[in-house]
């Protein structure tokens, strides 16, 4: 980095789900800029454990300018401008089919699939991707089903507005009968029959990619 003269490093290289911070770090002690748009919950929230380092070198070590939590906290924080509580949140997110999918995004979207996730406000846990429920957005999306998924807002957004909010965040595919078979696939985990998805991730975004050119590009 140094003989590079970086002045600024985006980590893009994922998924980041299981990486430690020694890129983080390396800009730390180099005199670098970092940001990395990772989406994983654990490696998103403990980020902070870098913040001496960052202060000590006069740098900016950021985690997550990604679609969660970068621009979904974005959007939270104009629709919770002004309010003196906010008691629950609730986020979805789908994409269009024909979107690309890189193999770090679905192996991210594989590790904790059929899995407990933290606490969001729910007395009982919350497993995603095990079931789904409905959503209506505006055209050209329509209606889509979504299933509960691991972000970091989950940890994130109760503690950045008053009043402690129950956070929901579903993320969907446009093709019902792919999201069916993501339902099927957490349960198979869930029940112990699978232990982790993310080592198949290659197989089953080729046997996703047999049905690349259904449905349409647009997400919401």
């Amino acid at each position: 980095l140094r003989t590079l003269e970086v002045d600024a490093l985006s980590h893009t290289s994922g998924p980041l789900q299981g990486q430690d911070y020694r890129v983080a770090l390396a800009c730390a002690y180099a005199g670098v800029h970092y940001v990395d748009l990772a989406d994983g919950r654990d490696f998103v929230c403990g980020i902070d454990v870098l913040d001496p380092q960052a202060k000590t070198a006069g740098v900016l070590l950021l985690s997550g300018a990604s679609s969660v939590p970068a621009l979904s906290s974005a959007v939270v924080d104009a629709l919770a401008s002004g309010m003196a509580r906010v008691s629950d949140i609730d986020i979805g997110i789908s994409q269009g089919n024909r979107t690309d999918r890189g193999l770090s995004t679905v192996a991210a979207i594989l590790s904790y699939c059929g899995k407990p996730l933290p606490g969001s406000g729910q007395q009982q846990a919350v497993i995603g991707w095990l079931r789904s429920y409905g959503h209506d957005y505006p055209a050209p999306v329509g209606r889509r089903l979504l299933s509960a998924c691991d972000v970091p807002d989950l940890a994130l957004l109760p503690l950045r507005y008053e009043g402690s909010p129950s956070i929901r965040f579903g993320a969907g595919l446009e093709l019902s009968f792919l999201q069916r078979g993501m339902n099927a696939m957490a349960w198979l985990a869930h029940r112990g029959l699978v232990q982790d998805w993310s080592a198949h991730a290659r197989r089953l975004k080729r046997m996703a990619d047999w049905f690349r050119n259904w449905g349409s590009d647009a997400g919401a």
